[in-house]
C-alpha cells in the first residue's frame, strides 16, 4: 500500500517537472492530485520537523555526555568511590592517632617503587580520604574545572557522619586542610603539583560549601590508573583506620600482589616502630576485613601478608 503512494506522488512530481521544463500544456494534473501532493508536502514537513526536533534532543543528549566526557573524571555506580591508584598506594593518608597531627613540609611520602610524593600541610589520615572521596564523586557530574555547590548536611550524610555542630566544623576543618595541603606527584609520564581540593569556599547567600578540582590532576584518572572503592565495604570499616587503609590499598591491586608486614608498616604511616606489635595491629586488621569483603587475607611464616579477593 506505501509504496504504491509513493510510486504514485514521484509519478506526479515527474510530470510537475516534465511540464515545468517542457512547457507542455498536455500535462495536466487533477484537482485529486493536487490535494494529493499538499497533503503529502505537508506528511512531509512534519516528518523533516520530527527529525529535526528528534535531532536537536539527541544534540542535547551529546552535550550532557559530552560534559560528562569534558571532565574525563570516570563515572561509577553510586555505591563507589574512585581515586587514583598513587595515592592509596602511599602514607598520604596514613595512619593517624587521634590528637597526634602534624604539620609537614616537603616531606616525601613512603610509596611503592616509581611513584613520588611530597607533601606539604597537615598530615592527612583516613577521615580526610572519606571527604576527598565523596568530593571526587561529586564533581564526576560536572565538567572539569567547574565548581560544585553542596549542603554540609547531605555531605555530612552521604559519608556516614553525624550532623550536629560538632560535625559541621570538623567538615569545613577537613575540607580547608585539603585546599590548603600541596602535593607534588610524579608516576610514570604524568606529573602533578598543587592542592588536593583546587578552591574550596562557602556562598554566603545560600550557605553552600562550594569545591572545585584542577584539571592537571586529571591525568591519573586515565585508562588503569585509578580505582572505584566499595562505599559499602569501607563503612563497615568505620573507625578502624587501618583496615581501611588494608582494603583501599589492595583495591588498587586487580592481583593483589604479596607485601612484607616491615613495607606495609611504611606504606600505611603507622608511628608503631616495634614490628612485633605492628604485626599484632595488622593481624586484627586483616581479619575485620576478612569479615567485610570476603577476602582471605593471612600473614605466612617469612612475614609476608597474602591477600586473596
Amino acid at each position: 500500500m506505501c509504496k504504491s503512494i509513493y510510486e504514485r506522488i514521484n509519478t506526479l512530481k515527474n510530470k510537475i517537472h516534465r511540464a515545468v521544463n517542457t512547457d507542455d500544456s498536455s500535462v495536466i494534473i487533477s484537482k485529486t492530485d493536487q490535494a494529493t501532493l499538499k497533503n503529502q508536502d505537508t506528511h512531509t514537513k512534519t516528518v523533516v520537523t520530527q527529525k529535526v526536533e528528534l535531532q536537536q534532543q539527541q544534540s542535547l543528549q551529546c552535550k550532557i555526555i559530552s560534559n560528562k566526557t569534558n571532565s574525563v573524571m570516570p563515572y561509577v555506580a553510586k555505591d563507589k568511590r574512585i581515586i587514583p591508584n598513587i595515592m592509596l598506594r602511599s602514607s598520604l593518608f596514613g595512619i593517624i592517632k587521634k590528637g597526634h597531627r602534624k604539620y609537614e613540609k616537603n616531606v616525601l611520602k613512603f610509596s611503592l617503587q616509581n611513584i613520588t610524593i611530597r607533601f606539604t600541610g597537615e598530615q592527612l589520615d583516613q577521615t580526610d580520604l572519606d571527604v576527598w572521596l565523596e568530593c571526587l564523586h561529586r564533581l564526576c557530574f560536572v565538567p572539569m574545572g567547574s565548581k560544585v555547590e553542596f549542603t554540609a548536611y547531605s555531605f555530612l550524610k552521604s559519608i556516614d557522619r553525624r550532623t550536629g555542630t560538632k560535625d559541621y566544623k570538623w567538615l569545613k576543618t577537613c575540607l580547608v586542610r585539603l585546599s590548603i595541603c600541596i602535593i607534588e606527584v610524579g608516576f610514570q609520564n604524568c606529573f602533578y603539583v598543587g592542592h588536593l581540593l583546587h578552591e574550596y569556599y562557602k556562598n554566603i547567600s545560600n550557605k553552600k560549601h562550594v569545591i572545585i578540582l584542577n584539571k592537571r590532576i586529571v591525568a591519573f584518572f586515565k585508562d588503569d590508573m585509578w580505582t572505584a572503592i566499595s562505599l559499602i565495604e569501607r563503612k563497615k570499616l568505620k573507625g578502624k583506620y587501618l583496615s581501611q587503609w588494608i582494603h583501599c590499598f589492595y583495591c588498587s591491586h586487580k592481583i593483589p600482589l604479596c607485601y612484607k608486614v616491615s613495607t606495609l608498616n611504611k606504606l600505611c604511616g603507622s608511628t608503631t616502630k616495634k614490628l612485633w606489635k605492628f604485626r599484632q595491629s595488622l593481624k586484627r586488621a586483616l581479619l575485620v576485613v576478612t569479615h567485610s569483603t570476603g577476602w582471605k587475607c593471612w600473614i605466612d611464616r617469612n612475614d609476608f601478608v597474602h591477600i586473596k579477593k
